[in-house]
């Protein structure tokens, strides 16, 4: 009898010491990376989770907003949160970022300087602890993959290609067709690069 208590005890305290264990601690379960896009140009159509960007960055910006919490679902002031842009696919002109979140275990910034076309992902690590950005859909100026920070000729080429078709990566006012006012777009950030 003394034996089974012993263990029940001890089962008891193995339960509780793990749980003490992620009390505190960024948990990717409960934490959230949540990706959207804010337009510049108030006739572009594209929702929240779609937009045109530009090397220099005078277009759109990607919004990063971040709550960090344990897995008990408590949010965590005062933790440092690096946020990664993809590791391939885009030229980013910024680096990560670095931000701290509040009392509320929230923080924010943005990205809008980089090139390249395609769903991006941001990632937001603290404490080691990786958790993954919803999807969001980036056409750009610096279409001529790999992109490079320069909206140049080869980018022209790559946009006129394009012109009168569905591509999406060209389509900059997301009205599913690239016609003139996705050619005025270009035309406005021809030549622009990473400042």
């Amino acid at each position: 009898m003394l034996k089974k208590l012993l263990v029940a005890c001890l089962g008891t305290a193995v339960v509780l010491a793990a749980g003490v264990a992620f009390a505190g601690v960024p948990c990717a379960g409960t934490s959230e990376c949540n990706v959207s896009v804010a337009h510049f140009d108030p006739t572009v159509v594209c929702d929240g989770t779609e937009g045109y960007f530009c090397p220099l960055g005078d277009q759109d910006t990607v919004h990063v907003a971040i709550v960090i919490r344990d897995c008990y679902g408590n949010t965590l002031a005062g933790r440092d949160v690096t946020i990664d842009p993809p590791a391939s696919g885009f030229f980013f002109c910024e680096a990560s970022k670095q931000v701290t979140t509040d009392a509320l275990g929230e923080a924010s910034t943005f990205f809008t300087q980089f090139g390249g076309c395609g769903f991006l992902q941001m990632t937001a690590t603290s404490e080691g602890v990786s958790i993954l950005g919803n999807l969001v859909y980036a056409a750009n100026v610096d279409c001529l993959a790999p992109a490079d920070g320069d909206v140049t000729l080869g980018d022209f080429a790559q946009f006129a290609a394009y012109y009168n078709s569905t591509e999406a990566c060209v389509d900059y006012d997301c009205s599913g067709l690239v016609a003139l006012g996705d050619f005025a777009r270009f035309a406005f950030h021809y030549d622009h690069s990473c400042p």
